[in-house]
Parts: C-alpha cells; sequence; structure tokens
C-alpha cells in the first residue's frame, strides 16, 4: 500500500515513498543465484548488474556470461559436439576472445600467452570465464 509522506531528508515534498528517488532504500537482487545478497542504490546499477550478471544464461548449465560474446565462447567451447570431434582430433579451437583477431590456439594455455603477449590482457584476467562463467 502506498500512503503519502514527507521527505526530510533534503527537502520538504509531499510524496509516495516510491516516487522519491534520491531516498529509496537499496533495491536487492533475487535473480538467479544472487538471494537477496547484492543490493543497488539506484535503477542504473540495478540494471548494470542484471545486463552483466542474468542477461546471458547458459540454457544447458545455467551459468551467466557478462555478454553475448562470452555465452558464444562458452557454448562453442563447452557444449558444441562438433568443436570437441575437432579437438580430439588436434585441431586448433580455442579462438582469441579480441574481436578481429582470428587467430586459433590448441589449448587454453596457448590462447592465455597469446592474449597477454599480443593483446597485453593482464596476467591476472579471469581466462577461465568461458568455462565458469560469472
Amino acid at each position: 500500500m502506498l500512503f503519502a509522506a514527507t521527505c526530510q531528508k533534503e527537502h520538504d515534498v509531499l510524496y509516495t515513498p516510491l516516487s522519491c528517488a534520491q531516498h529509496r532504500p537499496a533495491q536487492a537482487c533475487y535473480v538467479g543465484r544472487c538471494h537477496g545478497d547484492w543490493t543497488f542504490p539506484n535503477a542504473a546499477a540495478y540494471e548494470h548488474h542484471y545486463e552483466t550478471n542474468h542477461r546471458y544464461i547458459c540454457e544447458t548449465c545455467k551459468k551467466p556470461f557478462p555478454g553475448e560474446k562470452w555465452l558464444e565462447l562458452h557454448l562453442r567451447e563447452v557444449h558444441d559436439v562438433m568443436v570437441r570431434i575437432k579437438r580430439e582430433r588436434g585441431e586448433k579451437t580455442y579462438q582469441c576472445f579480441v574481436e578481429g583477431c582470428d587467430r586459433m590456439c590448441s589449448t587454453p594455455q596457448k590462447r592465455r600467452r597469446h592474449m597477454i603477449d599480443k593483446h597485453h590482457y593482464p596476467k591476472w584476467f579471469n581466462f577461465a570465464i568461458i568455462l565458469t562463467g560469472v
């Protein structure tokens, strides 16, 4: 039930609690594995969280990814049977993360080395994101 109240924090304007965006309590996320553990001070922060943690979910293993590119790489490298067969034949199946780079590697470790050496990714980057999600 909405009720009228006066916002005493900075302005004495009659408002409904949900309409005072400046003083609204933090919004919690209950989507997926969050269970209300994450709270956000505004809608923009919550939207960013949702986009990077809940929008791109693998239908097979239910892992979340920060974007469409990461989900596509995950589907290809983890769940695609044809890629698995190619890998067993010794073909290079691990694609570079950088858009426009066509480099394919034979192992995740070689891809990691390529990313660090050629594209200056930091050594601490989560290269396992393709397997683990966020």
